[in-house]
C-alpha cells in the first residue's frame, strides 16, 4: 500500500487567527477497492473519516518551522503543486516517542499555507504543540474531483488498512509510549535519515542504524467466518474489524521479532511506489575494495606521519620554539612518547620461522597479538605519560590498541544496548572478540582497562585462549580474512563540529602513533563501531577509508567470525588532542595539529581554493587582489528551534542568545565596506589621486566579503568546508561553529570569540580555553572579546573586527 494517499478534499474549517482552533472536522480519503491497487483510480472509493481533522499552517516560515518538527522531510512540498501527494510524517517527543501521524500537502488556493491532517482525537494536542505564530486554523477547500468514485464508510477503510497491516491515530499508535519504527512509520516512508535535526532525531536514528527492530506490527488474517462465534480475545494494540463480504476478520497485533521478519503485504509492498524491503545492509559481504590495485600512491592520505612531519617543517620555517610543556602536550613528543611506551596485553605461543611459515599452537595463521600504549589516565595508581593529554581525569585512558589475527562476531558485538549515558554504544556479547593467546589478565587492572565503558567494550569481554577459531577463521582458504589493516573507531559524540574533530584527530594520532607499514602500502578502512548515526562528517571518514568504503558496522556487518589481518581499535573521546580547557597551555603552537589540518584539507582538496587554482591555473582577472571572508557563525534557527518546539535550552545555551544579531550583522557589514574602501587600489577608483592620502598600502590587496554562517542549516560537505576554505576571520559567540578555525588556511587567519560577562559562572564556563587553544594551534590570530549580555555592543564588535591585529612573534611557550 503507498501510504502517502491523497487527501481528496476538506470540510470547512472555523478560522482565528494566528492559532489553531479545536474545530469540528473531518476529511475524505480516496483508497484502492482491492488491496493490490497502488492508489486511488477510478474503481476506487472514497471515505468519509470522521476520525481525522485538518489543520491549516499559514505563514512564510511555516514549512521551515515543520521541517525542524517532523520526521520526514517536507521541503519537496515547496515547489509541490496542490495535486502533489502530500507528505506522511510524525511528530515525537524529545526522546523519540510517537505524538502525531499527519498528511502534509500544500494549500491549492493560499501560497503560503498548509495543510495538516491529523488525528481527531489529538488534534487539540497537536494544536497545542504546533500553536505557533506560524500556524492557525483556517477554511479548507471543498471535497472536490473524485465525485465519479463510490462512496464508502469509515469501516470499510479501516478494514483495508487493517488488511495491510496500517495503523493510525493516537487509538492504535499509543501517543508517548510507542516507537515510530516498531509501528512501521519507517517502511511507510514516514521518515527521512537524510534531512538533519528534527525533534526527537537522536533516538530515533540510533535504532535505524543499529539496524534491530525486534517488534512490528503485523496484520493477521482469521479465517473464521462469522457463524463461528467470537474466539479469544484479541491484543488491546489491534481492533477486530469484520468484512461482511467474506466472512473473515482483520485484526493488527505486536509480532516480535526474533530471527527472521515475517513477510507481509505491507512490507513486501504491492505496488510500484511501495518502499523496498530489501535491507539496507551491505554487509554479511567482504567486498569493500572500490578500486583494483591498490598502490601507495593512492593511500598516501593516510601516511600520518609525513602530515606531522610536514608540520614540524612549517614550525621551523616560522622560528618557533616550544616550551617543554607545549612539546609535550602538543609537540612530536605527543606523539614519539606514545609511539615508544606500550605494553602487550596478550602474545601467541606461535612462532613465526625464518621461512614465513608458523611453528607451534597455531599452524595456519599470522601471530595473534594485542598491543595498547601505555595508560594516561589522571588519578590512577600508574605512572601516567607527562606527555598525553590529560587534563580532565576521564576514566576512558586508552587511546589506541593494535591486534593481528583478531576475530570478530558482528551480531555479538551488537547483541544488546547499553543503557543511559552510553545508549550510544554496544553491549557485546562476552566473546565477541577472540584472541589466539593467552590475556594478562592482572594488566587489565593495572592499567584500568576494566573501567570506562569503551575499555570494556573491547578487551574484558574478550574471549582469549580462542586458538581452535582464530586458526580456522584466519585460514585463507575459509574466506573470512580481511588482509587490508582496518580500523575500529568507537566515536564519543557526533553531534556537532567539536566533537568530530575530536574524533578526527585521533584517528589522525593514532594512525601516527602505530605508523604501520601496511597502512602506507594498503591504506586502512575505517568501520564505525558504536550506535551513534553516520551524521554529517560520513563524506570525511569515507575520504580516510578510500580505497575501501566506509563500514558502519550495525548496518553492514561482517560474516560471523571474521577475522582482521590488522585491526587498529581507537576510541575517540573528549581527551584528545583537539580538546584542551586548560588555561596553561592554550597559547601552544602545535606541529600536529598542523599536521591533522593539512590531512583534513587533503582529504577534501577537491574544494581547496589553493589546490583548484594550481591544478587549474586559475587566476582572478583581478590578479593583485586576494578576496577572504569574514564568517559570522549564527546560531539563531538551531536555538530558536530548541526553544519553540519545547525541548528547552541549557544554562549555557541560553547565554549565548544574541537578541540584537541583525543590528550587529549590519554593522559588521558596514565597517567590512568601509574598510575594502580604503585601500589604495578602491580610493584612487573613488577619488583620483587626491583620494590616495592616507589609503591602505599593501603589496597584496586583501579584501574581504561577510558571510552570515548559519552553519546548523547548510551540509557539511560541500558547503561549509567551501565556506571554510575561503574564510580569514571567524566572528561569533561561544559555540562549536569556531572549531572551523583549524580548517581555516594555517598562520593566515583570525578568530574572534565573543564572550558575555558572567559567562565563566555557567555551568561550562571553563570551556572557553577549548578555541584559544585551537586558534594558536594553527598559528592563527585569537582575540577573546568580553561584552556585557545579552545585547553584543556594536561597537566593541565592529572595533575588535577593524582595528589592525597587534604583531604576532614567536614565544618561548610557543604561542603565535
Amino acid at each position: 500500500m503507498s501510504r502517502q494517499g491523497m487527501l481528496a478534499g476538506l470540510l470547512p474549517l472555523c478560522r482565528q487567527r494566528h492559532s489553531l482552533v479545536g474545530a469540528s472536522c473531518s476529511s475524505w480519503r480516496s483508497f484502492s477497492a482491492t488491496e493490490t491497487d497502488a492508489g486511488p483510480s477510478s474503481s476506487g472509493r472514497v471515505a468519509h473519516l470522521t476520525s481525522r481533522g485538518v489543520l491549516l499552517a499559514e505563514g512564510p516560515q511555516a514549512l521551515t518551522f515543520l521541517q525542524g518538527m517532523v520526521t520526514n522531510d517536507v521541503r519537496p512540498l515547496q515547489t509541490a503543486g496542490p495535486a502533489e501527494p502530500p507528505v506522511y510524517a510524525t511528530v515525537l517527543t524529545p526522546k523519540g516517542k510517537f505524538l502525531h501521524d499527519l498528511f502534509i500537502s500544500r494549500h491549492p488556493d493560499m501560497p503560503d499555507a498548509l495543510l495538516l491532517e491529523v488525528d481527531a482525537a489529538g488534534a487539540t494536542a497537536a494544536m497545542q504543540l504546533l500553536n505557533k505564530p506560524l500556524v492557525a486554523a483556517g477554511p479548507a477547500p471543498a471535497a472536490a474531483g473524485l465525485q465519479s468514485a463510490s462512496a464508502a464508510g469509515e469501516e470499510a477503510y479501516r478494514a483495508w488498512r487493517y488488511s495491510l497491516g496500517v495503523a493510525e491515530g493516537e487509538a492504535e499508535i499509543p501517543a508517548g509510549q510507542a516507537a515510530p519504527l516498531d509501528f512501521n512509520v519507517d517502511v511507510l516512508r514516514g521518515v527521512s535519515y537524510t534531512k538533519g535535526c528534527y525533534v526527537g532525531q537522536e533516538r530515533n536514528s540510533f535504532t535505524h542504524y543499529r539496524g534491530v527492530i525486534r517488534k512490528r506490527l503485523m496484520p493477521v488474517r482469521l479465517e473464521a467466518t462469522a457463524a463461528a462465534g467470537p474466539g479469544p480475545a484479541l491484543p488491546a494494540v489491534g481492533l477486530d474489524v469484520l468484512d461482511a463480504a467474506t466472512g473473515k476478520s482483520h485484526i493488527i497485533v505486536w509480532i516480535e521479532l526474533i530471527r527472521f521478519l515475517a513477510p507481509s503485504s505491507v512490507l513486501a509492498g504491492n505496488d510500484s511506489n511501495s518502499r523496498k524491503t530489501s535491507s539496507r545492509r551491505k554487509g554479511h559481504t567482504l567486498e569493500d575494495v572500490l578500486i583494483a590495485n591498490v598502490t601507495p600512491a593512492d593511500v598516501a592520505h593516510n601516511d600520518a606521519m609525513r602530515f606531522v612531519r610536514e608540520g614540524v617543517a612549517y614550525m621551523e620555517s616560522l622560528g618557533v620554539k616550544l616550551s617543554e610543556q607545549c612539546e609535550k602536550r602538543y609537540g612530536y613528543t605527543f606523539i614519539t612518547d606514545q609511539k615508544y611506551h606500550h605494553f602487550r596485553l596478550c602474545k601467541s605461543e606461535a612462532r613465526l620461522n625464518d621461512d614465513g611459515t608458523l611453528s607451534g599452537i597455531l599452524s595456519t595463521a599470522f601471530e595473534p597479538d594485542t598491543e595498547l600504549p601505555e595508560l594516561t589516565a589522571v588519578g590512577t595508581s600508574h605512572k601516567s605519560s607527562p606527555s598525553m593529554p590529560r587534563n580532565v581525569g576521564y576514566k576512558d585512558a586508552q587511546l589506541l590498541c593494535v591486534g593481528r589475527n583478531v576475530v570478530l562476531d558482528t551480531c555479538a558485538h551488537y547483541d544488546g544496548q547499553a543503557e543511559g549515558f552510553n545508549v550510544r554504544f554496544p553491549a557485546p556479547k562476552v566473546g565477541s572478540v577472540k584472541l589466539g593467546c593467552s590475556v594478562k589478565v592482572q594488566l587489565l587492572g593495572e592499567r584500568n582497562l576494566t573501567k570506562g565503558y569503551k575499555n570494556r567494550l573491547w578487551w574484558a569481554n574478550a574471549q582469549d585462549n580462542a586458538y581452535d577459531v582464530v586458526r580456522q577463521s584466519c585460514d585463507p582458504a575459509g574466506g573470512r580474512v580481511v588482509e587490508h589493516p582496518v580500523a575500529f573507531v568507537i566515536r564519543d559524540r557526533y553531534t556537532h563540529t567539536l566533537h568530530e574533530l575530536e574524533v578526527l584527530s585521533t584517528i589522525f594520532t593514532s594512525l601516527a602513533v602505530a605508523d604501520l607499514p601496511e597502512v602506507r602500502a594498503q591504506g586502512v578502512q575505517i568501520v564505525l563501531a558504536d550506535q551513534m548515526p553516520h551524521a554529517s562528517y560520513r563524506p570525511t571518514y569515507a575520504a580516510i577509508s578510500y580505497p575501501y568504503r566506509l563500514r558502519h558496522l550495525a548496518e553492514a556487518p561482517y560474516p560471523p567470525n571474521t577475522c582482521f589481518r590488522t585491526a587498529l581499535f581507537i576510541n575517540a573521546f573528549t581527551n584528545s588532542i583537539a580538546f584542551n580547557p586548560n588555561p596553561n597551555t592554550s597559547d601552544c603552537f602545535s606541529p600536529v595539529m598542523i599536521g591533522v589540518h593539512k590531512w583534513l584539507r587533503t582529504l577534501h582538496k577537491e574544494l581547496d581554493p589553493a589546490y583548484l587554482a594550481r591544478v587549474h591555473h586559475h587566476a582572478a582577472e583581478t590578479g593583485g587582489i586576494i578576496r577572504r571572508q569574514v564568517v559570522w557563525t549564527s546560531r539563531r534557527n538551531l536555538e530558536a528551534l530548541r526553544l519553540t518546539s519545547g525541548t528547552g535550552m541549557t544554562e549555557w545555551q541560553s547565554a549565548r542568545m544574541v537578541p540584537n544579531e541583525n543590528a550587529v550583522v549590519t554593522a559588521l557589514q558596514l565597517a567590512i565596506l568601509e574598510w575594502n574602501s580604503r585601500s589604495c587600489l578602491l580610493s584612487r577608483y573613488y577619488g583620483g589621486d587626491e583620494g590616495l592620502a592616507g589609503c591602505r598600502a599593501a603589496a597584496v590587496d586583501v579584501q574581504f566579503d561577510l558571510v552570515f554562517g548559519e552553519f546548523s542549516d547548510w551540509p557539511y560537505y560541500p558547503d561549509q568546508l567551501m565556506t571554510i576554505y575561503r574564510t580569514g576571520i571567524l566572528i561569533g559567540v561561544h559555540g562549536a561553529a569556531l572549531t572551523f578555525v583549524t580548517s581555516t588556511a594555517a598562520g593566515e587567519s583570525a578568530l574572534l570569540e565573543l564572550a558575555g560577562v558572567g559567562w565563566e559562572d555557567t555551568q561550562t564556563g571553563n570551556m572557553l580555553n577549548l578555541f584559544p587553544s585551537l586558534a594558536h594551534n594553527m598559528g592563527a590570530y585569537y582575540e577573546q572579546v568580553r561584552y556585557q549580555g545579552p545585547d553584543i555592543d556594536i561597537k566593541v564588535a565592529t572595533d575588535a573586527l577593524v582595528r589592525p591585529a597587534p604583531a604576532r612573534c614567536p614565544t618561548s611557550s610557543g604561542a603565535t
